[in-house]
C-alpha cells in the first residue's frame, strides 16, 4: 500500500492473513521491531526506495501480496528506534529472507506528510521500528480479475504481480488500470499482467472510476480496489452494485484522504 497515512480498514478477501509477528502483536498491541535503513536510492524521480534490514526480517511469513505495515517514525530522540510517536502504514515492496531485508517505495510530496519528509533525508544507518500489518490480496481462482490502484498503491499492485509470477498463478485474465498525476511517481515494473496508466483527471480516483464503469463486467470477477479514499469506497459501490459482484470477492482499501495527511 505506498500505504495509507492512517491504519487502513481492509474489506474483503484477504481479511485474517496476518504475519508471525501479528500473533505478538495482539498480546501487546504496541510491540514494535527495530529496523536500520540499509539503503536508499530513487526508482522514479518522485519515488524513494528504502532498504530496511534487521535479523527478525529473516524469519518474518509474509501475509500476502499486499501485505502493509506500520512504519514507526523517529522521534526526537533519534538515539532510540522505538521512540517514534507517528505511524504511516506502507507495502513491502519486496522482502528478501536471506538478507534480512525488506524494501518499500514511498512516494514522494515535499514535507505535505511525515512519511513523505522522513523518506527524503533518510539515510543508511538510520534507525526507527516497524509494526506488524495485514493483507487482503487473494490471488483469483480462475475467474476475471480487475485491479484498480493509484500512485501510493502503485508499489502493491506492483508487489501482487511479484506474488504472481513467484507463485505461478495465471495471470491471462487480470487486467489493472493505474491512475497517476504523473509518471515521476510511477515505478518502472515487467507487469505479468496488462497495466493501463491513466492520468489524473480531476479528483484523484475519478479516471480509475470512469474507466471501471465502461468495462463489459459480467459479475463473475473479483476485484482489488486501493488508493485515494474515494476511488476505493467508490468502486466497492459500484462493483456490489450496478455490476453485481460477490462482496467476498471485492478487497477494498484506502490508502490515503485528499485534505488529510498523506504518507
Amino acid at each position: 500500500m505506498n500505504g495509507p497515512a492512517q491504519r487502513p480498514r481492509p474489506v474483503g478477501r484477504g481479511i485474517g492473513q496476518v504475519t508471525y509477528s501479528s500473533a505478538v502483536r495482539r498480546a501487546n498491541p504496541h510491540q514494535q521491531w527495530p529496523v536500520t535503513v540499509a539503503a536508499v536510492c530513487r526508482p522514479a524521480a518522485r519515488v524513494a526506495r528504502v532498504t530496511l534490514a534487521a535479523d527478525h526480517l529473516r524469519t518474518m511469513t509474509r501475509a500476502g501480496a499486499d501485505e502493509y505495515f506500520g512504519l514507526v517514525l523517529p522521534g526526537p530522540d533519534s538515539a532510540d528506534p522505538l521512540s517514534g510517536q507517528v505511524v504511516r502504514w506502507y507495502t513491502y515492496r519486496a522482502h528478501r529472507p536471506d538478507a534480512g531485508e525488506v524494501d518499500v517505495d514511498m512516494v514522494l510530496h515535499g514535507d505535505e506528510g511525515p512519511g513523505s519528509a522522513w523518506a527524503a533525508r533518510t539515510q543508511p544507518g538510520d534507525r526507527l521500528a516497524i509494526k506488524a500489518g495485514r493483507s487482503i490480496y487473494t490471488p483469483p481462482a480462475g475467474e476475471p480479475q480487475v485491479l484498480l490502484a493509484d500512485e501510493t498503491s502503485a508499489p502493491a499492485l506492483a508487489a501482487i504481480g511479484d506474488w504472481l509470477r513467484a507463485g505461478d498463478y495465471p495471470t491471462d485474465r487480470i487486467t489493472a488500470y493505474l491512475e497517476a498525476p504523473d509518471r515521476d511517481c510511477l515505478v518502472e515494473e515487467a507487469w505479468p499482467f496488462p497495466v493501463t496508466v491513466l492520468g489524473r483527471e480531476g479528483h484523484p480516483g475519478e479516471a480509475v472510476l470512469r474507466k471501471l464503469r465502461e468495462l463489459p463486467l459480467t459479475g463473475a470477477e473479483s476485484a482489488w480496489a486501493c488508493g485515494e479514499s474515494r476511488l476505493a469506497t467508490q468502486a466497492r459501490r459500484y462493483l456490489l452494485g450496478p455490476a453485481n459482484l460477490d462482496r467476498r470477492k471485492v478487497a477494498f482499501s484506502g490508502y490515503w484522504k485528499v485534505g488529510q495527511a498523506k504518507t
